[in-house]
Formats: structure tokens, C-alpha cells, sequence
């Protein structure tokens, strides 16, 4: 092969010439990475990439373009840091060169930069051990001895076309009782899917802030920037590329939602985010399992989960794929150390990664942390302090008491539905658990709300959890004013036995002021814990 020809691409204007160029590679070559296509690379460009030293290289041979390699150049330690485009954002990179041409082209480009740049290093992310591109990468290194450094990571996947959906799917929908998660949430509501109109995207950029404010990890929508990177996508109708956003809602309100890419067959799930207040009902996984029961409807032959082993990823894929970022230099001593410092970061990034206690203590505790001192002027800091001393440290104890009868003063009060509870409360998250866990609301005329569950006593604050037997309420949240009124009601309406309650005050007024209702002390429960992890001890007492 001669290469009469070698151009640079420094601007978007000179890149739009090359489109058509561009476009019948990738399809010549089948491509199925959303990343490297024309109209990605070309928003990114103008949304997030214009501060940046980004040359495409061009390579002709016979008067055909045959390749074009997206890079992006920084000065750093007197060297000369080679990277592809979009770093940040994209989760796979390659070249764009037709595969009958890489043998030939890769080398080419590599010998050209390190033959013309002094003190150069390559730190090249995002390339799947499933890519042409990367065996030859790997062999043009192999050959020339060159020092290489791979950091690694799983990308797992599924294969629709290899499976069948109703056999896959049976067993997926019990793991972490995603079926039983979905009845419950279907008890408040009416729950339904939905693609999600350009015009809403800032429902999900509210959606995916809320979710991550208090942690301190990365996040695809961080800033304005890239929100409306993000946004502009959707008005990208040059297919192959296609964008999705899908989302799950609960009477018309979205709770959770994916940003994903379409790019011949192939989905990647790009971003999933959901509402932290209904958390407990497994939004997100509830979302993918209905995106992955209706694939094929949508064409989609492989469903790329992303890269990461998430424990959700694994619980869902039936494939693994590797995603490398390859990393060598020139053999001059300041890309050499530059090549070290590289690597002593992504070490590090890679054992804190791999390590599932330490990511959840960065953005859970050292995320909480950081959100306290950002907002320390705000109204709640105080409260925010409490939730993260509580976190940290806690010792809480409960007292339960029983009642077989009562007096005949029967009160006023009205069963609420989800909806109503919803539009009078401010803790969304609260309401939330307290339906999952069976409990139900009623309002009395002064407008205060008690919870009965007829179920179990179940009392979260101290990992309590007793099933009750037939003709037994457990009734929460009470005031002691109303107490006569709500155990003569309940006894009235639903043919109650057993009334059981709780209580954190130890005063003698109050012990005396149950006494006289009827109720007896039965049980004492503590809970001391201390970084999420806790004891809880049970004292069987009468008085």
C-alpha cells in the first residue's frame, strides 16, 4: 500500500467535507459504536470539545480516503499527550478506517506521530478487545517492544438473537424480588413507560440532579455543557445513530428514565437515573427490565448494559466484552514519566473501583459530606449534619405496647390514597416506605395522618420486623390526644383485637397515660450502628 496523502482536520468546518467520506466507512465496516459515529463526534466538537487541540488525521491511498483517526493534543511535562476525542463521554472509542485497511493504516499513524512529535505518550481509551483496531494496535506495539500499559474494564451485554426471551426473562423478573417490587408500586398507581419527548428533557435533567447532588462521583449530565450536549442529540435524524430516552411513570409522574443509542442492532444504555424517593420499589431496574422484554419490537440484536460490573449489569447480561484503555510512549525520559504518572493514577482508580465498599463510601458519606459544606448557609444544614452524624454513628431504642380493648369514643378519620398523600407531604421518600412496607394512612379532621399496618409490626428505625397475628393492627405515627379515638375506630371498622403501638419517650406521664388506656409495655428493641453496619437486641418486658 503507497499513501500518496496525509491531511489534518483542525476545525468542524473542514470536518463536514469529509462526511460522506466518513459515513461509508462506518457502514461499509457495520459499525454498531453510537461514539464514533459523524453526526456524535461532530456535537461533541461543538458543544464540549472546542477548547481542545483536536487534529482527525486523514489518511488517503490511491486518491481514496481510507481512514480518519480523532484525536486530541496536550502539552503536559514536556510532553506530548496523545488521547482520542471525547474522553470523557464516550464509553467506546476506535478509528474510523475501513477493516480490510487497518493492518496497513494503524502502524502507518502511529510511526508517523512518533517519528514527528518529540516526547510523545498515547493514552488511548474506550477500545474493545472485540475490535480490529485493537489487535492491531496490540501488534504493531508487540513487534517494536514497545513498554504498555492496559487498564481494563468489563462491558456486559446481551444477546437477544441468541435467547429466548421468555425463558431469559422468567427467572430475572424474581432477582431482588423485582416482581413483587412491581405489584407494590402498582398498588399506588398507575405505572406505564413511555418514550420521552425533547421537550421533557429537562424533567430528566431535574431527575438525574436530584439523584446525584449528595454524591461525589462522575455524572454524564454535570454540568450545562453537557446537558445540552446531551439535549441536541435527540435532534440527530442521520441514522444510523439514533438516540432513546424511555422512562417510567407513576401517574403521570416520571420516576425513572435511560439515555440510550441505537447504531445498527446494537442499544447501549448510555445513562440510567431514577427518583431516590422511590427507591425502595427499584425503579430503574423495573424501567430496564420492560426496555429489555420489548427489544427486539425495537430491532435491537445486542443490548450493551455499558461498561462496568455493576451488580444490576451482571444480573442481566449474557456476554462480556472488555474495554481497554492502552497506554505506551516514545522512549525519550520525559514521556517515560509522564507514561508513570499516568499509571500510578489509573492504578489507583482502578483498586478504589474494584473495591465496592470504597465507591459506596466516596459517594455516599464523602459525597454527603461535601453536599453540607457546598450548602452550609442553607436553611437544613442542621438537618443535613444530624442525617450524616446519624450515618455515621447511632444508638436508638423503641418501646412496643400492646392493647386487647378499649373504650367506645370512636373518632373521624379517612382513609388517604397515595395520590392525596403525595400533594400534603413533603417527605416524598417517607410516604414511599411507608406504603412498601404495608402500611396505610388515614387523616383525622384536624389534618394530622396516623399509619396502620395490618401486616407486621415493622419498625425500620431499629430493624424491627414482628408478623402479627389475625384481628391485630399496628398503628403509627399517632398523638397521644387521638389514641382513644384511633383504637375505637379501628375496632369498629375492621373488627380489631389486638392493637399494637410504638414509642420512642421513656416519660413517667406518658407510661401512666398508656397505662390508663389499656396498653402494657411488651417489648424494649435497641439499635446501635455505625457506618451502615448495626446490632439490634430484643428485651421482652410487662409493665
Amino acid at each position: 500500500m503507497t499513501y500518496i496523502k496525509l491531511d489534518k482536520i483542525r476545525t468542524i468546518e473542514e470536518l463536514r467535507k469529509y462526511k460522506e467520506n466518513w459515513d461509508q466507512i462506518l457502514e461499509s465496516n457495520q459499525n454498531t459504536n453510537p461514539f464514533i459515529e459523524f453526526e456524535w463526534i461532530v456535537h461533541w466538537w461543538l458543544h464540549l470539545g472546542k477548547d481542545k487541540n483536536i487534529e482527525i488525521l486523514v489518511v488517503e491511498d490511491n486518491d481514496k480516503w481510507i481512514g480518519f483517526f480523532p484525536f486530541q493534543f496536550t502539552n503536559k511535562w514536556n510532553s506530548t499527550l496523545v488521547e482520542f476525542v471525547a474522553r470523557d463521554e464516550a464509553d467506546y472509542m476506535d478509528v474510523i478506517v475501513y477493516d480490510k485497511d487497518k493492518k496497513a493504516a494503524i502502524p502507518f499513524i502511529l510511526n508517523y506521530l512518533i517519528t514527528s512529535i518529540p516526547n510523545v505518550v498515547f493514552n488511548l481509551h474506550g477500545l474493545l478487545s472485540s475490535s480490529k483496531t485493537t489487535t492491531n494496535i496490540m501488534g504493531y506495539l508487540k513487534s517494536r517492544d514497545y513498554p504498555t500499559t492496559i487498564f481494563s474494564s468489563v462491558t456486559p451485554y446481551i444477546h437477544i438473537e441468541s435467547i429466548d426471551l421468555n425463558d431469559y426473562m422468567k427467572p430475572r423478573k424474581k432477582l431482588h424480588g423485582l416482581n413483587r417490587r412491581e405489584k407494590r408500586i402498582q398498588l399506588i398507581g398507575d405505572l406505564t413507560t413511555a418514550s420521552v419527548d425533547p421537550s421533557d428533557m429537562e424533567t430528566v435533567f431535574s431527575l438525574h440532579d436530584k439523584h446525584w447532588k449528595q454524591k461525589l462521583d462522575t455524572s454524564k449530565f454535570k454540568n450545562q455543557a453537557h446537558k445540552d450536549f446531551y439535549h441536541a442529540l435527540l435532534s440527530v435524524k442521520d441514522r444510523p445513530i439514533e438516540v432513546k430516552v424511555d422512562a417510567l411513570f407513576l401517574n403521570d409522574q416520571m420516576i425513572a428514565f435511560t439515555y440510550g443509542f441505537m447504531c445498527r442492532g446494537r442499544y447501549v444504555s448510555f445513562i440510567i437515573g431514577h427518583d431516590d424517593d422511590y427507591n425502595l420499589y427499584s425503579p430503574g431496574r423495573i424501567l430496564m427490565n420492560k426496555l429489555i422484554e420489548h427489544s427486539r419490537k425495537h430491532g435491537i440484536k445486542i443490548f450493551d448494559l455499558s461498561v462496568g460490573d455493576d451488580p444490576y449489569k451482571l444480573d442481566w447480561n449474557t456476554g462480556l466484552d472488555t474495554v481497554n484503555n492502552i497506554l505506551f510512549s516514545s522512549n525519550e525520559w520525559p514521556a517515560k514519566l509522564l507514561v508513570q504518572l499516568i499509571k500510578s493514577r489509573g492504578y489507583v482508580r482502578t483498586v478504589l473501583n474494584k473495591n465496592h465498599n470504597m465507591v459506596l463510601f466516596k459517594r455516599q458519606i464523602l459525597g454527603r459530606t461535601s453536599h453540607l459544606l457546598r450548602h452550609v448557609k442553607d436553611m437544613n444544614w442542621l438537618k443535613s449534619l444530624t442525617n450524616l452524624r446519624g450515618f455515621l454513628f447511632s444508638n436508638k431504642s423503641l418501646d412496643v405496647y400492646h392493647q386487647c380493648k378499649g373504650n367506645s369514643a370512636i373518632g373521624d378519620f379517612q382513609l388517604m390514597t397515595h395520590e392525596e398523600i403525595m400533594k400534603e407531604e413533603k417527605e416524598f421518600h417517607h410516604v414511599n416506605k411507608k406504603f412498601y412496607s404495608g402500611f396505610l394512612p388515614y387523616r383525622a379532621a384536624d389534618a394530622s395522618i396516623f399509619w396502620v399496618n395490618a401486616r407486621a409490626i415493622r419498625l425500620d428505625e431499629v430493624d424491627y420486623l414482628q408478623t402479627l397475628p389475625k384481628q391485630s393492627f399496628f398503628v403509627n405515627e399517632w398523638q397521644v390526644h387521638q389514641l382513644p379515638e384511633i383504637c375505637s375506630f379501628l375496632r369498629h371498622e375492621h373488627q380489631v383485637r389486638d392493637i399494637y403501638i410504638s414509642t420512642t419517650k421513656r416519660d413517667e406521664s406518658l407510661t401512666k397515660h398508656l397505662s390508663y388506656l389499656g396498653f402494657t409495655k411488651v417489648n424494649c428493641i435497641s439499635k446501635i450502628s455505625m457506618f451502615n453496619k448495626a446490632i439490634t437486641s430484643i428485651t421482652s418486658r410487662s409493665s
